[in-house]
């Protein structure tokens, strides 16, 4: 008796279907031999738009090459990452000429998509099948997967000046502000603006998550639904801090009652939820990229029609290439960031960490040159917020409850700089406003 052959599976047909080994081993050898398509093949494609896994491979050495300023050449890919040389003239051999360039990434990001569909689809029937993840989580990832739009598809048109006046102006009464809930610091940078990307930065401990926090409780109070991405502490840790500042209770008196009281969970959520009026996203993954990112904050957008996201803190983030400097790396992030508040018109309100450098110094004033690992932050950024608090460096001898936190604008693209003096509430992680304002007209 003969024995059936094995039927192949949906899904692994799909895969088959979409594959091209010649259109990615081309792209390979445009990249090995014509290193001026490098920078509009980087732009547009990345490993996992790559159905061949060792064409993938392929890429994923030449882009960290790349992005770390070195020599792209046969001998050098050969050596990083470990392949034949032959191989890689092999798919060298593949490429012809410039002018195809173009069409054969195009193609690839295509596949790339569809690949990206199919393995999402993969997911969520494991997922049903196994029930092995939050349902609710993942159809907001394939969501987000439909609605991201093709990249360098369409090309507008360069259009004349005269022309658009008219529309720049409806742009700009329409677009929309929303207020920080401090009226001293909106004094200089009138609230957070679509498409702005917003920097939060201090030394670690001084008040970046609690001044995050605080604004995230003053966007809900006024019916602004948001998203938190928390890539360094957990839910219950943030639940446990929102609990705090919304009931001004103490942190230690909130885990003392949840330890203690099995009720008192039951209760204080149910006061919390009464006093939630919109949407309030929170994903606390801490392997997060800023692809995955991207992705979740775009399905939020669509599903919840959030008004502004939050990230804690931007050095956690991990980007979609492999690359030695660190700095690169954030140089990426950093522009993603950026773009991602445009694509999506709301602000993105990112914490990042500063050098030790400001330690160093007599006055302990934090500057833009502080910002950890990458002068890219300074550049993309369209205001940059410094946290500073006298005390910091009086601990442990100083033991008071409330301590004056100042705020330095250090960057406002649409203002003016100066500082705001705030009242930090250390047991409850409230932060007060004080009615001090005082531009610097430098």
């Amino acid at each position: 008796m003969k024995k059936r052959k094995q039927e192949e599976s949906p899904l692994l047909k799909a895969y088959l279907a979409i594959k091209n080994d010649s259109t990615e081993q081309a792209i390979i050898g445009s990249l090995l031999l014509d290193p001026e398509n490098n920078s509009f093949i980087f732009n547009r494609l990345s490993p996992e738009d790559f159905i061949n896994p060792l064409c993938s491979a392929v890429y994923d050495v030449i882009s960290s090459l790349y992005f770390a300023g070195e020599q792209i050449n046969i001998a050098m890919v050969a050596e990083r990452g470990k392949i034949s040389a032959k191989l890689l003239a092999d798919m060298a051999n593949y490429y012809t000429n410039s002018g195809t360039i173009e069409k054969l990434v195009e193609s690839q990001e295509m596949r790339g998509w569809l690949k990206k569909y199919i393995s999402t689809c993969e997911k969520v029937l494991d997922t049903v099948i196994n029930d092995g993840e939050d349902l609710d989580e993942l159809l907001g990832r394939v969501l987000s997967f439909w609605e991201q739009p093709f990249k360098y598809k369409q090309i507008s048109e360069s259009e004349e000046i005269k022309d658009i006046i008219d529309d720049l102006k409806e742009q700009l009464f329409l677009s929309e502000r929303i207020p920080s809930g401090y009226n001293s610091l909106d004094a200089y940078i009138d609230g957070f603006g679509s498409g702005e990307l917003i920097l939060i930065a201090s030394r670690p401990s001084v008040g970046k998550t609690a001044l995050v926090i605080n604004l995230i409780w003053n966007l809900l109070k006024n019916k602004q639904p948001c998203g938190f991405f928390s890539i360094e502490m957990d839910r219950l840790s943030i639940l446990i801090r929102l609990f705090s500042l919304v009931f001004k209770t103490p942190i230690g008196t909130i885990r003392t009652s949840l330890r203690s009281d099995p009720n008192f969970f039951d209760i204080i959520v149910e006061d919390f939820k009464q006093k939630l009026t919109c949407p309030f996203l929170l994903n606390c993954d801490g392997s997060l990229t800023i692809r995955k990112l991207s992705q979740i904050a775009t399905a939020w957008k669509n599903r919840y029609n959030i008004k502004a996201i939050f990230i804690d803190y931007i050095q956690l983030l991990k980007s979609n290439y492999g690359s030695d400097s660190r700095a690169i790396e954030m140089s990426l992030i950093s522009r993603d960031l950026k773009s991602l508040a445009r694509d999506l018109n709301i602000p993105v309100i990112a914490v990042s960490q500063l050098n030790r450098a400001i330690e160093n110094r007599a006055d302990k004033l934090p500057q833009l040159s502080d910002l950890r690992e990458s002068g890219a932050l300074e550049q993309d950024a369209d205001v940059v917020i410094m946290l500073s608090r006298e005390d910091y460096y009086e601990q442990p001898t100083n033991n008071e409850p409330v301590v004056p936190l100042e705020i330095y604008i250090r960057k406002n693209r649409n203002g003016p700089l100066g500082k705001v003096a705030l009242q930090f509430e250390k047991p409850t992680n409230i932060i007060y406003e004080l009615e001090e304002v005082s531009f610097d007209e430098t």
